[in-house]
């Protein structure tokens, strides 16, 4: 009997120390062997980079640079604006060179500026360059959708994508940019009319939020604009939390774990497939209820779900997409078309707020094609000077371009 106990205590040591002895094994590998290869490596090759700090990396300092220049408002109008928006490449930059390595973490970082390179990176065909994992809060907010995956998944999303863009099927969708657009000036005139003899001023980068965001849901969504709507507003919430994480230092596994801000994530992202979920099986419904031919609509996700149905039925079954694999490229398109867009507008207007000369160019130009018209898409491919490719920042600036008054100038 005292063996078969023996037996079983140096059978449950060994497996004990079989296990902790590969943890081990596996935090330096991971920790400190990995590292120093990369480290060794790069060095070797006449490239420098940040030291490596176990667990955080370059985290701390990335942060610390980060919470410094956004400490204050900008003191100067400049377009130099790389220091502001990006001050830890703009720092590593002059200490370490255009090519430099620094560490998210554990993991290491190339950073590259030449073209030849980024053009090689971009271009490359041959797998060579994987996309990274993105961080579980990034996820939640832009799904795995064709940012994120490569193969023949990449094959796959991009076949179903592209007839979303295609020039021909964006151009009807510039009523609806306008009708929406023509909704906002409306509200800004009403709140300047009751403005007193000072003025009244108007956040514009909250108005093109709202703006973009609700024409993306009408573009995107069609009749289910009210639900697109609250998708928006909850990866607002998404992105305020992913851009916290990302300045932050990410435990692998730390996702899984039922912390208050991980539960609030997974109550919103649960929500949003709800959401989505609900509008892609209303579109279905229709077409296996009845015998007759109905289109999935007109708006961007009709599109993308008449291109996959076309692959669905075609003898390439396996290019076509899950109904999980449309969400999350609803998710990508919706984020990065509005956020971008309303971005890029804001900047827009406020270039245009401190150089009055340009905006008698464009106005000259907006007058002599449109007249008195709300540009339609053959307008805009006329405009030379209007050069920013997003047909949202035409329809918006027409009404104020469009003034006789030249007295009419965006302020600071």
């Amino acid at each position: 009997m005292d063996l078969v106990i023996r037996s079983s205590v140096e059978a449950l040591v060994a497996i004990l120390v079989v296990l902790f002895g590969s943890i081990f094994v596996k935090l330096f590998r991971d920790l400190i062997w990995r590292p120093y290869a990369f480290h060794k490596a790069y060095t070797g090759q006449g490239i420098r980079g940040l030291s490596y700090r176990i667990l955080v990396g370059s985290v701390p300092e990335y942060t610390e640079l980060f919470r410094e220049t956004h400490a204050q408002p900008m003191q100067n109008i400049s377009h130099d604006i790389v220091p502001r928006i990006t001050p830890q490449y703009h720092k590593w930059c002059q200490i370490y060179g255009e090519t430099f390595f620094y560490w998210d973490g554990i993991q290491s970082r190339l950073y590259i500026s030449e073209p030849e390179l980024i053009k090689e990176v971009l271009s490359n065909k041959f797998g060579h360059y994987e996309k990274q994992t993105p961080r579980p809060f990034v996820l939640a907010l832009l799904g795995r959708g064709l940012v994120f995956v490569d193969g023949l998944r990449w094959v796959k999303h991009r076949r179903i994508v592209s007839p979303v863009f295609n020039v021909d099927k964006l151009k009807p969708m510039v009523k609806r940019m306008a009708a929406c657009t023509s909704s906002m000036l409306e509200n800004w005139q009403e709140t300047m009319a009751q403005a007193d003899s000072h003025g009244k001023e108007i956040d514009v980068h909250n108005e093109f939020r709202e703006l973009t965001a609700n024409i993306i849901s009408h573009t995107a969504f069609g009749s289910s604009y009210n639900e697109g709507k609250e998708v928006f507003e909850l990866q607002r919430e998404l992105q305020e939390m992913a851009a916290k994480a990302e300045r932050s230092v990410f435990i692998p596994g730390s996702q899984y774990i039922p912390t208050r801000k991980n539960r609030y994530a997974w109550k919103i992202d649960r929500r949003i497939k709800e959401i989505l979920n609900s509008i892609i099986q209303s579109r279905l419904e229709p077409r296996t209820t009845t015998r007759t031919h109905v289109g999935y609509g007109s708006d961007l996700l009709g599109i993308m779900m008449t291109a996959n149905q076309n692959e669905l039925g075609g003898s390439q079954r396996n290019l076509s997409m899950t109904i999980d694999e449309i969400m999350d490229e609803c998710k990508t398109f919706f984020f990065a078309g509005h956020e971008t867009t309303s971005n890029l507008l804001t900047w827009a207007a406020f270039l245009l707020s401190i150089n009055l000369d340009w905006q008698e160019i464009l106005r000259k130009e907006v007058i002599s094609i449109c007249g008195t018209d709300i540009p339609d898409a053959d307008m805009l491919s006329r405009m030379k000077s209007v050069c920013i490719p997003f047909n949202t920042f035409y329809i918006i600036f027409w009404d104020f371009l469009n003034q006789q008054n030249s007295s009419h100038h965006f302020s600071p």
